[in-house]
């Protein structure tokens, strides 16, 4: 997902290394992996993106391309 951000397509929302999700996002309680990303993404990742996006163009695209690289999926999933 870093390597998204700090990409063409990251760049393109206004984005840059100094934008990268670090470690202290990841952190949970849940014991389910899956369950733990998914509340990981919906509650703490998704929402900060979508602020450093705000007002560009293609963003909810580009939120979906992190998303799947954070959960480990691709899009033909």
């Amino acid at each position: 997902m870093n390597a998204l951000i700090s990409g063409e397509e990251g760049k393109r929302m206004g984005l840059s290394e100094a934008y990268h999700i670090g470690p202290a996002y990841l952190k949970s309680k849940a014991t389910d992996i899956l369950d733990a990303k998914g509340e990981i993404w919906e509650y703490r990742i998704e929402p900060i993106l979508k602020e450093y996006c705000r007002g560009y163009n293609d963003t909810q695209k580009f939120l979906t391309a992190c998303e799947l690289a954070f959960l480990g999926l691709s899009k033909d999933e």
